[in-house]
Formats: structure tokens, sequence, C-alpha cells
């Protein structure tokens, strides 16, 4: 099951898929994320956690190199899902390599090309519901998949910078209601 969405051609003429409007009554009270500029070997996690949430990020990835967004993390880093975005190769990937410690789920990385225009930032929306992860990012690429987390604590977000400086530009983040 993912998310109702309705389906658009971009300006690339690419047909895309986005959540309808509607997934936006079930958003609880907002928690805005401030604005930073995550140093490079840094991790700045965001002051929410949960498995049921919308996360809006916008961020300024360095123009040579990577950043991550950690999704369902463990404290400790040992149960996590890397959603990361490469400039030079202009790549959005969801790992799910260390997305659970369970022993039967898949452990493979999906990609999806993203080329950021000169100056556009990236603007990601992030669904996460329970085993569920759905990205949308500048309204051009998703990707979605399921992870198994194990640990009762791997519900933390977080911001990583590789080899240069991330700023990261407005962050909204709200828990999301059941449907039922």
């Amino acid at each position: 099951m993912t998310l109702p969405r309705e389906v658009k051609i971009a300006g690339d003429g690419q047909i895309v898929t986005l959540p309808v409007n509607e997934v936006q009554q079930l958003r609880q009270p907002e928690i805005v994320v401030p604005a930073t500029r995550v140093m490079p070997h840094d991790v700045h996690w965001l002051p929410a956690h949960g498995a049921q949430l919308e996360v809006e990020l916008i961020l300024r990835p360095p123009r040579h190199g990577t950043c991550t967004v950690m999704l369902r993390a463990s404290p400790d880093g040992s149960e996590v899902t890397v959603l990361r975005y490469n400039s030079q190769t202009a790549t959005l990937t969801l790992d799910r390599r260390r997305s659970s410690l369970a022993g039967d789920v898949w452990r493979d990385a999906h990609h999806a090309p993203l080329a950021l225009h000169n100056d556009e930032p990236l603007a990601l929306r992030i669904f996460l519901d329970a085993s569920l992860i759905e990205v949308f990012a500048n309204e051009r690429r998703s990707i979605t998949s399921r992870i198994y987390p194990t640990r009762p604590d791997s519900m933390g977000i977080a911001i990583c910078a590789d080899e240069a400086a991330v700023d990261l530009l407005a962050g909204r983040v709200w828990e999301m209601a059941g449907i039922w």
C-alpha cells in the first residue's frame, strides 16, 4: 500500500506521481526544523522522531559530493535507512543495506536520476509509515520501498555531510494520524 497519488507531467516532460493534497489532513502539529549548516563529517539530528511522519526538507547539497538523510535511524547508527543525493552523478539513492538487523530482509538500494538545475535546492518530501518509505524529490522523482527496522529506538532522522558542508535551508516535520 502506498499513499494515494495523482499523476502529472513534469516540466521536463516526464510523468510523475505526487501525493494527493488530501494527505495533508492527516498532519498533526508541525515541528519546524531551523535552518543550519551541517559541516563535513557531522551528523545533525532533527528535533522529531517516529514511525509515522511526513518530513519536508530543503537542502543545498555540495556542488561536488553527496548529502545524506538518515531515516528510521537508531541512536548508534547500527540500524538506518540512508537517503543520499550525489551531485556528481545526479542520482538520488534510497539505501536499505542497514535498514534492519533482521537476517531475512532485502538489503539493496533503489536509485533515481535527479539532475538539479543551477542553484536549484534539493526539495524532499518524505513519508514514513511503519515499514513504508516514500520519497518525493523536487516534484520530479519518487522512490518507494519497504523497510523492517527491528530496534524500537530506530526512530531518528538526521542530516549528514560527507566531504563538503550541506545547508539545511528549511525543514518541517509532522506526525501523521492514522486513516482509521
